[in-house]
């Protein structure tokens, strides 16, 4: 009896089971060397030293070069990515975006920038003002740059289509000749007849019979006189001075006064 107490604890030092947390050496039943910190149950191992714990330091957040590139070349992914990782959403890359007419971006960076202006209001209707202020100066890059399927989303989203600079936004589109930008604009509520019809006299005049269409189609007022310091006639006498005989015929079918 003494004796089979005995051999079993020599067995106990010859086998010794995987130790928590250190580096082990065995031999397989092939005569094969291995090392790791999980050998087999029941399997004579050497602890050969301690586990070695890897701590990789976090990714620090993109910068904003990084998310400016990702932008500029449309990368819809890339963007997503990085704003994922942490990246920062500075005001003048909204305007950045709006220049690509790429929507799904500009929503992507819209999205972050709102979240984190809402992490930090104080009181309630901040982060909407904040966020106004924003849709109004982007759309504003968006019709210089000729961006109408920015127009047009930013105008969904509740952005000024009038435009409070010396112009109004409808104005500036008809003297770019931003056919499209235009449509987009008057799509979403914008004045066709800002300034006593001035952009409908402006198209007459320059011959942009596309431009007249899409004025006229919104409601522009055919026999409107422009306002300023020196007021011209209407459309049509501007149209005829300057011998645009296609835009002339164009008036004249949609009863403009002789």
């Amino acid at each position: 009896m003494i004796d089979r107490f005995i051999l079993i604890a020599i067995a106990s030092t010859l086998v010794v089971t995987a130790q928590a947390g250190g580096i082990h050496k065995w031999v397989d039943e092939n005569g094969r060397v291995h090392y790791g910190d999980h050998p087999p149950e029941q399997t004579r191992t050497e602890e050969i030293g301690p586990a070695v714990s890897v701590v990789s330091e976090p990714r620090p957040a993109p910068t904003d070069d990084e998310l400016e590139n990702a932008v500029d070349k449309r990368d819809a992914k890339r963007v997503k990515l990085l704003l994922s990782e942490g990246a920062a959403v500075p005001a003048g890359i909204l305007g950045r975006a709006a220049k690509t007419n790429d929507v799904g971006i500009l929503e992507e960076l819209l999205n972050a920038r709102e979240q984190s202006i809402a992490a930090i209001a104080r009181t309630p209707g901040t982060a909407e003002h904040s966020m106004q202020i924003f849709y109004d100066r982007t759309i504003g890059t968006a019709v210089a740059y000729d961006a109408h399927e920015v127009v047009r989303f930013l105008a969904g989203r509740g952005a000024n289509v009038e435009g409070s600079g010396l112009e109004p936004f409808i104005i500036e589109v008809v003297r770019r000749g931003y056919v499209q930008t235009a449509r987009a604009l008057l799509d979403n509520g914008a004045d066709v007849n800002a300034r006593k019809g001035w952009a409908l006299r402006l198209a007459a005049e320059s011959g942009d019979a596309a431009m007249v269409q899409v004025l006229l189609r919104a409601g522009a007022d055919i026999n409107a006189h422009a306002a300023g310091k020196f007021p011209s006639g209407p459309p049509l006498a501007d149209a005829t001075r300057r011998g645009h005989t296609d835009v002339v015929d164009m008036l004249r079918a949609y009863g403009a006064e002789e």
